[in-house]
């Protein structure tokens, strides 16, 4: 179990330049989309409860959400 929190982690800390890029290059999106996106991952069964993070993109879902130009790996937001 501890192992996997360290993969969650440590790939997540991989992704942070990416993470970093993403939020300068992107327009943030209104809060009712963010809102909505968002309760679409709470409900999702691929997100980590743990760090709130999904364990397809390992992305923090909590920051994500906020970005235009984001999409669910799995295609669940609309468009």
């Amino acid at each position: 179990m501890m192992l996997i929190k360290f993969h969650n982690w440590f790939r997540a800390f991989l992704r942070t330049p990416y993470f970093i890029w993403a939020y300068i290059r992107s327009k943030p999106v209104s809060l009712d989309v963010a809102s909505s996106r968002l309760a679409i991952c709470c409900e999702c069964a691929d997100l980590d409860l743990i760090t709130r993070q999904c364990t397809h993109c390992w992305c923090f879902v909590r920051y994500k959400v906020q970005w235009e130009k984001e999409k669910c790996p799995l295609e669940k937001w609309q468009a």
